[in-house]
């Protein structure tokens, strides 16, 4: 079995092929685009680390004995990984409402009321949507 350890800029215990082959794919360099609709063209965005300053951390992490903390996993990791075990249930979810006597469009409406419950506990919303504000006076209509 291959040694794990946390590795914060990844947010979860990774093993050092992972964080090797994560290395390309997050270093200064370019890994992407976004639309500038300043100039209305994309342009490429990177990483904020370097290819060497990274391979330089993966090896510190690795240099070290494994303790308790390679074990963890950041917050935001774990409530994308609670919403995606939350999607893959769905339709046991679903069903298990309809075995309680739901219709099919009142489980439908159940289980989006617990997924938007979900992401609100995540983003550590209100329990309850807030309304939204009605703006008045626009000019941009005249």
């Amino acid at each position: 079995m291959s040694e794990v350890r946390y590795w914060k800029r990844a947010g979860f215990p990774v093993t050092r092929e992972q964080a090797e082959e994560m290395i390309d794919r997050i270093s200064a360099g370019a890994i992407g685009a976004v639309r500038d609709d300043d100039i209305e063209e994309f342009v490429p965005v990177g990483g904020t680390a370097s290819h060497t300053q990274l391979k330089k951390e993966v090896e510190e992490l690795f240099s070290r004995p494994a303790d308790e903390s390679d074990a963890q996993i950041d917050d935001s990791i774990a409530n994308i990984l609670e919403a995606m075990a939350f999607e893959q249930n769905k339709k046991q979810f679903i069903i298990d409402c309809k075995s309680r006597g739901l219709s099919l469009e009142e489980a439908r409406e159940e289980y989006e009321a617990a997924k938007a419950a979900l992401v609100r506990k995540a983003l550590n919303l209100p329990d309850e949507p807030m309304d939204v504000p009605v703006i008045y006076g626009d000019d941009s209509e005249e």
